[in-house]
């Protein structure tokens, strides 16, 4: 399971294991390890996000912290990566009507 971890403290966790940082200065995106999870038990990091796709990358959250800050950043993702991960039937049914209206008879006089 991946998720967008936070340091609670002026410092970085490294996994020795898996070599996923989370750095001090902003939140990051890892696969929750034991480590990590061990790290949260004892108070050292906060869950920001839990539960996102194979696809969520930390160099992608990165960036849109460094353009937007860290909070419109992390928000900012997570609707990209929302985006991202819709099936088109979410995507379809949010964009398109449920009934479509009747069709307009044409008034100029031609057959149709």
């Amino acid at each position: 399971m991946k998720a967008i971890l936070n340091t609670k403290g002026n410092f970085l966790l490294l996994d020795p294991s898996s070599g996923q940082e989370v750095p001090y200065h902003r939140p990051a995106v890892v696969e929750v390890t034991n480590f990590f999870q061990a790290r949260l038990g004892i108070g050292q990091l906060e869950v920001i996000h839990a539960n996102l796709p194979d696809i969520a990358d930390d160099k992608e959250l990165a960036a849109c912290i460094k353009e937007h800050g860290v909070d419109e950043g992390v928000e900012t993702y997570l609707l990209t990566l929302a985006a991202l991960t819709a099936t088109p039937d979410e995507d379809e049914a949010s964009f398109m009507p449920e009934t479509l209206p009747p069709a307009k008879a044409k008034t100029d006089g031609d057959p149709v």
